[in-house]
């Protein structure tokens, strides 16, 4: 462990508060790196892998929304960081940092941040500050889910809010025309095509029943929130009228225990291979055309 970075933890405002043991668990997983003025440090739609401290110069944050030059959001000074999304969330970097000074940084990668926590619990209290750290742009996204609040209404909202760490698993999210699936670093990206999907990638990330037509449908469903979840085996899901099926079919769960059902067709021919057909093949039975 470099004794320059556990000395410069330590002095900075943002990690006020953290345990010197988390401290001194996080240092030794961190790395130093550089970078020359007007240096590119990660590029929007890049993997989000790190996070990274400053600890000299300066860092130039930028929105590249497609319709000209990239657009100034923010800058990150010595003792505060960027990145550090990597550490929240899977998933692509949602903007450009690029060095508007030469600078020193403490590189922190998500692995090495992980490890850390499974040798150190202490080290959750670091997740618990850079959440902190990210709160204002989490309130933008609280905007989008109850509306517009006053600011009465909001310190009562977030004195109810508590944060829950999940070790990384299986991530499904959208990217572009493409949907991207992630599981223990391996990763599938799928999208449909002329009543087929093209994929790359690893399949077995979702190896579920139609599980490529069942994750399109969530993350297309104007319906649908910013969080999509499936039951994982074992836990089981109640409806809103908090009703259940412990041992069967649980609510909204892509393993193929809970995804298969019984099901009797009489004078159908061949039976519907889904709920979805069930529909569709009594309206052709009888004649009824469908409509578009």
């Amino acid at each position: 462990m470099n004794p320059d970075t556990l000395t410069f933890l330590r002095s900075i405002e943002l990690l006020r508060g953290v345990p010197d043991a988390a401290l001194e668990s996080v240092a030794a997983a961190c790395v130093e790196t550089s970078l020359a003025a007007d240096e590119l440090l990660f590029r929007q739609g890049d993997a989000g892998d790190a996070l990274f401290l400053v600890m000299e110069g300066r860092l130039a944050v930028l929105a590249e929304t497609g319709d000209g030059g990239p657009r100034a959001v923010g800058s990150v000074g010595v003792g505060e960081c960027v990145g550090e999304g990597a550490l929240l969330l899977a998933g692509r970097r949602t903007a450009t940092a690029r060095a508007e000074t030469a600078a020193r940084l403490i590189r922190l990668s998500r692995d090495a941040f992980e490890r850390a926590v499974a040798a150190q619990p202490e080290v959750r209290a670091l997740l618990t500050t850079l959440v902190a750290h990210r709160m204002p742009a989490l309130r933008a996204a609280e905007d989008e889910i109850f509306g517009a609040l006053d600011d009465a209404v909001r310190r009562d909202l977030e004195g109810e809010l508590s944060w829950v760490y999940l070790q990384r698993d299986d991530v499904l999210f959208r990217e572009g025309d493409s949907a991207v699936a992630q599981r223990d670093g391996e990763e599938l990206r799928f999208s449909p095509s002329d009543g087929g999907w093209v994929t790359s990638g690893t399949a077995d990330v979702l190896g579920q029943p139609h599980a490529l037509e069942r994750a399109w449908a969530a993350l297309a469903n104007p319906n649908a929130g910013d969080l999509i979840v499936s039951a994982a085996p074992g836990v089981e899901f109640v409806d809103l009228g908090g009703r259940d099926h412990v041992g069967g079919g649980s609510h909204g769960s892509l393993e193929l225990g809970d995804s298969e059902v019984p099901m009797l067709s009489i004078g159908l021919g061949a039976p519907p291979a889904r709920i979805v057909d069930v529909a569709p093949c009594v309206l052709d039975h009888f004649g009824v055309s469908r409509a578009d």
